[in-house]
């Protein structure tokens, strides 16, 4: 299909998060008053090491610089309308804050029940609070009647739950 445009934006997107990443760590390392104005405005700078927050920033910018690269070209390639991608994109957005919050209760309710001192324990708390915060997307994007999620369940319902079931035919008493 067409898989060369999307992968391109993709491309100069990344290459524009490692460029921004790199260069506002040197702007930060190399500069101390504007390190302390990152700081600041950050509300760390009692921590130590905050420059890596540059790579945060960085990822940051890169995402939205890709999400506006795909819009504005899916709107000219695919033809795709505004008002398709800005349903997709509340859609989305809504579940992904419902997300967020679901994920965050689930940390903040299993707290007492995993260690935060062995790997097992940070990573079944983990698990289980991005268990939790998909299963919130699902049942948002559910909620909200997404177009793509109703077509990929009705799909899973053609597929698996409505299918005929394939058995060999009954034998009959003089037969076996």
């Amino acid at each position: 299909g067409h898989t060369m445009f999307p992968l391109l934006m993709n491309g100069i997107a990344s290459v524009v998060s490692v460029a921004c990443g790199w260069g506002l760590l040197q702007a930060l390392v190399s500069n101390p008053a504007l390190q302390y104005i990152a700081d600041s405005a950050l509300r760390v700078a009692d921590i130590p090491q905050t420059a890596v927050l540059a790579l945060a920033l960085a990822f940051t910018a890169g995402s939205i610089l890709n999400v506006a690269l795909l819009w504005l070209g899916f709107s000219i390639y695919f033809r795709v309308s505004v008002r398709t991608w800005a349903r997709s994109l509340c859609e989305h957005g809504a579940a992904a804050l419902v997300a967020g919050g679901v994920a965050y209760g689930a940390l903040q309710w299993t707290d007492r029940w995993f260690s935060g001192e062995t790997f097992w324990g940070v990573f079944g708390h983990g698990a289980l609070a991005a268990a939790a915060g998909c299963a919130a997307v699902f049942m948002m994007l559910r909620w909200l009647r997404n177009t793509e999620l109703m077509q990929v369940i009705g799909i899973f319902h053609r597929k698996f739950w409505n299918a005929s079931v394939v058995a060999p035919e009954p034998q009959s008493p003089s037969e076996g």
